[in-house]
């Protein structure tokens, strides 16, 4: 299982910890804006990335506090 955690900044750094303990398995960054990159040790790759990794389960954690870019 692929998990992603939606927003490499403050509030996806945080959430981080918590998906990191609930699942611990392959965790990673999910943000358009700085896809490529490496945040916390966390590889960060964009949503089209996300969805073209070769896995039978994909999960994904919503991490993004700016309601602008929510909606």
């Amino acid at each position: 299982m692929i998990v992603g955690v939606y927003g490499a900044s403050g509030c996806g750094r945080g959430i981080m910890p918590l998906v990191r303990g609930q699942y611990g398995t392959t965790l990673m960054f999910v943000d358009d804006g700085c896809a490529g990159t490496l945040v916390n040790g966390h590889r960060v790759v964009d949503w089209a990335g996300f969805l073209a990794l070769d896995s039978v389960e994909k999960r994904v954690s919503i991490a993004i506090a700016a309601s602008r870019v929510r909606t």
